[in-house]
């Protein structure tokens, strides 16, 4: 048996490409940004709340001694431009300390949030309230 094409197929017609993806205009699938590595962020209402009005943990010759809130160093985290670091990641710090956290040296940086860790596990029995 030899199928025989009468008229020629009218655009769009036919059922033997559709895949249900969305194509590009050269008829080939468009590439859709998947990454399974992709961890959900862990933010905290309370861990943000506890920091508010905390003494600073940085402790720097920046500091202002001023009503300290939780900061996001970014400093050899896994996120990227447009995007903050988990709350776990977060410390105690004033204007004065967070305006300058590019001097900062990584021993520093990494006290401040032992610091606050201790400070969030004495207070909440957890790090991940």
């Amino acid at each position: 048996m030899t199928l025989t094409r009468k008229a020629p197929l009218a655009r769009g017609t036919s059922q033997l490409a559709r895949t249900g993806k969305p194509r590009t205009k050269s008829g080939k699938p468009k590439r859709t940004e998947f990454n399974p590595t992709k961890e959900v962020m862990f933010v905290s209402p309370a861990l943000r709340e506890f920091a508010r009005g905390k003494e600073c943990q940085m402790r720097s010759e920046w500091c202002t001694n001023g009503p300290a809130v939780l900061c996001h160093s970014r400093r050899r985290s896994t996120t990227g431009m447009g995007h903050k670091p988990h709350d776990f990641w977060g410390y105690h710090g004033c204007d004065g300390c967070h305006a300058h956290e590019d001097k900062i040296e990584d021993r520093e940086l990494y006290d401040a949030i032992r610091r606050t860790q201790w400070l969030v596990y004495a207070h909440f029995g957890t790090l991940t309230p």
